[in-house]
């Protein structure tokens, strides 16, 4: 899927990404899907006070209007914009709670700084998603998260008994479910 962008009498086509579960806390009457957040990376937005900065990332949540702006000022370019439908939420105040939680319990790893970059360029160069694409936007989204590692992956964890490897079957099970749920 894709959204369109009106940039001063020239339509651009944004690929919508999937940001996770949404509940229902900012949908309208009459709605059908979750709302859009437009992510935009450019230092140029800090200065213009133009949407809401991800902590101190660099990376700037944005309205429709916000993206439109920015683009047509010439503070950013459409390369620079990612749009995601449906967004994940957690409690901001309970111990081991949300994101930091998460990441101290070792389901994920704080990307530096340094790599921010990086990694987002990388996902920027997926395309919308379709039966053609899934492949490669999956690898894309691996590579990606191996890019924004701290410490290189240690040696494969097998399942038991097998010779399969743990992230190659957690890859696969993520494929399954995009074209099961997708496409």
């Amino acid at each position: 899927e894709t959204i369109t962008l009106d940039l001063e009498g020239t339509n651009v086509e944004i690929p919508v990404r999937y940001g996770g579960p949404f509940q229902d806390l900012a949908r309208g009457e009459g709605d059908s899907k979750p709302p859009l957040v437009f992510l935009l990376s450019s230092p140029s937005l800090r200065e213009a006070s133009i949407g809401v900065e991800v902590g101190t990332s660099g990376i700037f949540a944005c309205t429709k209007q916000n993206i439109t702006k920015a683009i047509n000022a010439g503070l950013a370019s459409v390369a620079d914009v990612m749009a995601v439908q449906g967004l994940s939420m957690w409690k901001k105040h309970c111990s081991r709670s949300g994101v930091r939680g998460d990441i101290e319990e070792g389901y994920f790893e704080e990307i530096s700084n340094n790599n921010i970059g990086n990694v987002w360029r990388r996902l920027l160069s997926q395309k919308p998603l379709s039966k053609d694409t899934v492949d490669e936007n999956l690898l894309i989204a691996a590579e990606a998260w191996a890019m924004g590692r701290a410490v290189p992956q240690d040696d494969p964890v097998y399942v038991f008994g097998s010779d399969v490897d743990t992230e190659a079957l957690a890859d696969e099970a993520l494929r399954r479910w995009v074209k099961a749920f997708f496409l």
